[in-house]
């Protein structure tokens, strides 16, 4: 995957916390930048799916939903997030949720 070269205006004391993010371990402030934007991204994807078990679980009836729920997550734990959005489509076949 290519690189795309972009231009930023920042405040010093934002240069400053990158400037010692980069002494942590990156080798230029432009990769310590990009794993912060990395960071940002995933973050997003984790807001997201915090928001969705937020709404599931303020729908539940009572606590043999929350153990449903539970069970469930616990069967999707590991599972690529590629595969989740397939059996949302298809349906969990049978032998996932036997494991």
């Amino acid at each position: 995957m290519g690189k795309e070269k972009i231009s930023l205006t920042l405040h010093e004391s934002q240069v400053r916390e990158i400037s010692d993010l980069q002494e942590e371990g990156y080798e230029s402030r432009s990769e310590t930048v990009r794993a912060l934007v990395d960071k940002g991204l995933a973050y997003d994807d984790v807001e997201a799916e915090r928001d969705e078990i937020r709404r599931e679980l303020l729908s539940f009836d009572g606590m043999d939903d929350v153990v449903g729920y539970v069970r469930r997550r616990q069967m999707l734990a590991g599972v690529p997030i590629w595969r989740r959005i397939r059996w949302r489509i298809t349906g969990v076949p049978d032998e996932a949720r036997d494991q």
